[in-house]
């Protein structure tokens, strides 16, 4: 229950993006510690994947941050 409470008001707070930057490393974090605990090997193939994945994510998230600032009072001009 106290989960989905964290869930909840880190999405009320920062975003859905944000969140699932969050969700996306710490599924990366695991895998990583699982791979080098069991001896797994870890493909160039899905390091490049995770690279795809985080450069789109964080694009995202540049994105709406330019959008919000060119939104503020007085138009981009203000922000500076």
């Amino acid at each position: 229950a106290s989960g989905q409470l964290c869930i909840f008001y880190t999405i009320k707070e920062f975003g859905p993006i944000v969140f699932t930057v969050i969700m996306t490393t710490r599924q990366m974090f695991s895998i990583c510690i699982s791979a080098v605990v069991f001896g797994h090997a870890i493909s160039a193939k899905a390091f490049f994947g995770a690279f795809v994945v985080f450069a789109v994510l964080f694009y995202q998230i540049r994105r709406k941050y330019n959008a919000r600032l060119n939104k503020g009072p007085g138009g981009p001009s203000s922000q500076r």
